[in-house]
């Protein structure tokens, strides 16, 4: 068989409007952006529209769910050992998995984690409907219009919570000037001597986001070619955007950060800002025997810091202003960027798989309550049996620069950002036995109930 560089296969892409066969690594329209040749993360509004229905095509492919799973549920159950061994049935007879399957029963959000010990079986329940893609390419609930959970996704962090080498850490993404981006830019403002004519804005505008270039995008703990990788990516490049001005915020009472430090100008240099997104639920609850657990609170939270090298150095009070008010309003923030409610689902799949993976070596929480073992994925933890779809990996966005004259004193500012879940300090910090029987009797449906033979239930 006959093959080809890889830069062939990119240049055919670009010559046939991303129309023809997909590559090995597909490129990605995940929240509004897009994946260019050269790696760099894009605002899909730049593609032309034959260009942006041929990137939707190419991911649209067996994307409507039967009749069942379509029907809207309140707390749809999945049996995630029924489900990978399902999987690993098709995948052995060389069959596609059916849409039902790629996108979990249609369930928008991890609302309860189960363990049956009598069966080693595991399950994840919350509520579900049936989905479509939208324009930005986001799956979404028809009724909804939150994203549904994806088996690849689930996947990608069921293998980095079982590394291979044992090593498992934080995951998500940063993206930071380059050291000669900075360089470069200091170069520039040094050269006009920190001030602008007003006037040249535009020319001032482009010739500072030149100098700094494309930032770099650092992304751990993760397949950088997953999906999951993609979503977090694309989720902090939404949120730069918001906070810089770049993009209406659609949410009302929420403001930009230049225009909460333009009403709260107090002189002096501007401060270069980072703002970033961190995995957070209010609590996890969970039974005296640790087979069931119920996520409480949004899970996610956005803070703030004024150093792009340190984390701990205190931000303006304007930047923790949007910081908290961008928390405070993140659920209305989320039903209307569907990319911020992907990173919920992200965080909880991320937190699910941490809990399963604690639960295999038998160890829970910080008091260390001795749990007995549950299901263990195998054929999920297998790339070569279990394919997922791979992804050009985001290596870096343009520099997004806003500007202000306010006292006749000019702003140029750029801002840093990255996500951070960390699904073992959720596994041990946010744990709380539940206070409720509803709980404990969930668990005991989930153990003596009548349920089909099929991976998913209502």
């Amino acid at each position: 068989m006959r093959t080809f560089p890889f830069r062939w296969i990119l240049a055919l892409l670009l010559l046939f409007c991303l129309a023809a066969v997909l590559p090995p690594r597909a490129y990605a329209q995940v929240g509004g952006v897009y994946i260019d040749t050269k790696g760099m993360m894009r605002d899909i509004s730049e593609l032309a529209p034959d260009d942006r229905l041929a990137l939707l095509r190419q991911f649209a492919t067996n994307l409507a769910p039967d009749t069942a799973v379509a029907k809207s549920s309140p707390l749809r159950k999945v049996s995630l050992k029924s489900l990978e061994l399902e999987a690993a049935r098709l995948h052995a007879d060389g069959k596609p998995l059916p849409a039902e399957m790629r996108y979990l029963a249609g369930l928008s959000c991890v609302q309860y984690l189960f363990f049956v010990p009598e069966t080693n079986d595991c399950i994840i329940a919350g509520p579900a409907e049936g989905w479509k893609q939208t324009e930005n390419g986001d799956v979404v609930g028809i009724k909804s219009g939150r994203p549904v959970l994806q088996l690849d996704d689930l996947i990608a962090v069921l293998r980095a919570c079982f590394p291979k080498d044992g090593v498992r850490g934080t995951i998500g993404c940063s993206i930071d000037p380059s050291p000669q981006g900075l360089a470069r830019y200091n170069a520039f403002i040094k050269k006009h001597g920190g001030h602008f004519d007003h006037r040249i804005a535009a020319p001032v505008l482009a010739g500072m986001a030149n100098a700094m270039g494309p930032q770099v995008v650092d992304i751990f703990g993760i397949d950088p070619h997953s999906s999951y990788a993609f979503k977090i990516v694309a989720a902090d490049f939404r949120l730069k955007k918001l906070a810089m001005g770049h993009e209406p915020i659609p949410t009302p009472g929420l403001k930009n950060y230049m225009e909460l430090a333009e009403q709260h100008f107090h002189g002096g240099p501007p401060q270069q800002h980072r703002w970033w997104f961190r995995s957070q639920f209010d609590v996890i609850q969970h039974t005296v025997d640790h087979t069931a657990y119920q996520f409480l609170g949004q899970g996610v939270e956005i803070v703030t810091a004024a150093s792009l090298q340190d984390s701990h150095q205190k931000a303006s009070p304007e930047a923790e202003a949007l910081a908290n008010s961008f928390t405070r309003k993140f659920e209305a923030l989320s039903r209307q960027i569907p990319v911020f409610a992907e990173l919920q689902n992200l965080i909880g799949l991320a937190t699910v798989a941490e809990i399963v993976a604690r639960r295999d070596s038998g160890v829970i929480g910080t008091e260390r309550y001795k749990v007995s073992r549950g299901w263990h994925p195998q054929h999920f933890l297998d790339a070569s049996a279990c394919p997922t779809r791979t992804f050009l990996t985001p290596r870096t966005v343009p520099s997004l620069v806003s500007y202000r004259v306010v006292r006749n004193r000019h702003w140029l500012i750029s801002v840093s950002g990255g996500i951070e879940i960390q699904p073992g300090d959720l596994a041990n910090e946010n744990l709380q036995p539940s206070k409720t029987p509803q709980l404990v009797e969930r668990s005991r449906q989930m153990k003596t109930g009548k349920r089909p033979k099929r991976w998913w239930w209502d």
